[in-house]
């Protein structure tokens, strides 16, 4: 009797770890908080990686750029993505006269005069309805157009290795779908272009959680 007890014991202790895992593995990390405190993270602008005459306020929580010339300049954030679900916002500005190309970077050190998603290792929705990935002059048309007004949802799922995005709160689907988006770190990445600005929202739900997660 005692044998059998202990087996049962056994295996619910399995059963518990098991399901322990896979709730820490679909949690969606809501910015928020201290950096690191209970798995959330305080996602603000770097000032250290960011490009020449971006101005960062609120807190280095929103940005803009207003210049002559017509150059895209990258801004990164401040904290790794590393496993798991993420979320944040782009609040557009409404003095932005060029779109944004929007996403995530897996390097932080290179040439912030340029667009993170000029390379392989950037991966964007351009505010013209595309997609930006390794390339600095083409891509497939995706979602809807974004520019100065609207709210652009993005959710990094490395989990599935997927980047989807939403407008508006609706769903515009998974952008990219990629081994390479599992292993991270990454970083939030925005390249501004002449005239444009925006503000990061973080610490907010999913919008339609159950169309980002069950893709």
């Amino acid at each position: 009797l005692h044998s059998e007890c202990q087996k049962q014991m056994n295996d619910l202790i399995v059963e518990f770890d098991r399901h322990a895992s896979q709730v820490q593995q679909n949690r969606v990390f809501v910015p928020q908080g201290n950096p690191g405190k209970n798995g959330f993270c305080d996602f603000v602008l770097d000032p250290h990686h960011c490009a020449t005459g971006i101005q960062l306020s609120s807190g280095n929580k929103a940005c803009y750029l207003q210049e002559a010339g017509y150059c895209f300049r990258t801004v990164i954030g401040s904290v790794p993505m590393t496993s798991g679900i993420y979320y944040w916002e782009i609040h557009a500005d409404p003095r932005t006269e060029n779109e944004l190309k929007i996403g995530v970077s897996s390097e932080r050190n290179f040439n912030l005069n340029t667009a993170f998603c000029d390379y392989d290792f950037g991966w964007a929705f351009y505010g013209l309805g595309q997609l930006r990935h390794g390339n600095n002059s083409s891509g497939p048309k995706f979602g809807k157009p974004f520019k100065n007004t609207g709210i652009l949802g993005v959710c990094l799922d490395m989990n599935k290795g997927s980047l989807s995005f939403s407008l508006n709160t609706e769903f515009l689907g998974a952008a990219f779908v990629d081994e390479k988006l599992k292993k991270g770190p990454y970083w939030i990445a925005v390249s501004l272009l002449h005239k444009a600005g925006f503000q990061l929202v973080c610490g907010k739900q999913l919008p339609n959680s159950c169309e980002f997660l069950n893709m």
